[in-house]
């Protein structure tokens, strides 16, 4: 369930701000479309570079908790800093950052339901197929939640507040889940 709520809050956020970025940078900031866009795009760079690095570093580390952790506190935080400073470089700068955050974990969310103790590899294929429900029910509700609250308040901030504390689940999982990764196996 923890893993699930993980997935979903990344997934809200991540697919708020894919849908609903270059517009919001087109009405608020006044950017044209195409250069919001370009923008936009950084996260996809930020994101792909931090997949990979996260993987690495969690195996240096020899454990997953740490990145979870770090992602959780930091996603919700950068993607806010993305939509709050109307400054080219601060925004470039927290879209990276947000493309980071939401996926230097993604390597280790789906490791750990193989890895918990005692779960059967029919119980981790469970627990993998309820991350996918929550995220598909997080990327799905995302976007709705910031576009219904956009139109119901004239403004962005609400609904994008909202989806970036959704985003916390990723921190609330990170401290209640136990520690699965190599140093902890070999601790035991």
């Amino acid at each position: 369930l923890l893993l699930a709520l993980a997935v979903m809050g990344n997934w809200a956020l991540g697919n708020a701000i894919g849908s609903w970025l270059p517009t919001y940078y087109n009405e608020v900031f006044k950017m044209p479309l195409q250069k919001a866009s370009s923008i936009a795009a950084i996260v996809t760079v930020g994101g792909t570079v931090a997949c990979l690095v996260g993987g690495v570093i969690s195996m240096r580390i020899g454990r997953h908790k740490p990145l979870l952790i770090i992602s959780g506190l930091f996603m919700g935080l950068s993607a806010m800093g993305a939509l709050l400073f109307n400054n080219p470089l601060l925004i470039v700068i927290m879209l990276a950052a947000f493309g980071v955050f939401s996926n230097l974990q993604t390597p280790m969310l789906f490791t750990i339901p193989m890895e918990l103790e005692k779960a059967s590899p029919r119980t981790g294929a469970l627990i993998i197929n309820a991350m996918q429900a929550g995220g598909t029910v997080g990327a799905f509700s995302g976007p709705l939640i910031v576009g219904y609250l956009t139109d119901l308040t004239g403004s962005y901030l609400p609904g994008f507040i909202i989806v970036s504390v959704i985003s916390l689940s990723m921190l609330v999982a990170g401290l209640l889940l136990p520690e699965t990764g190599p140093k902890a196996r070999h601790a035991k």
